[in-house]
């Protein structure tokens, strides 16, 4: 079993911190994928499985990183190549390869 890593996710996300001239977009964004992280890893903590092994839920929660990853697209971020990079990293964490 691989152990929990909370600070993966709060030292990834540290890499967006809003900076003047980051829009507002930024850190909500940078907070919604810290909280779709942080719910993998107490999801883990809680039933000693990955979020991506429950029948139900798995695959909502991949759809949400899925769609974090599309609302990068759509949107002017100064660092969106470190919050993809945050979202392929939770990703691999949870055992998934993109």
């Amino acid at each position: 079993m691989r152990e929990l890593n909370r600070d993966i996710y709060r030292s990834t996300i540290s890499e967006l911190s809003p900076r003047r001239d980051t829009l507002w977009v930024t850190c909500n964004v940078a907070r919604m994928i810290q909280d779709w992280g942080m719910y993998a890893d107490n999801y883990r903590g809680q039933y000693d499985a990955g979020v991506l092994e429950d029948g139900v839920l798995g695959p909502e929660w991949e759809a949400i990183g899925r769609g974090l990853r599309t609302l990068l697209d759509g949107r002017v971020l100064v660092d969106r190549d470190t919050a993809d990079a945050c979202i392929v990293r939770i990703f691999q964490n949870e055992g998934l390869e993109l």
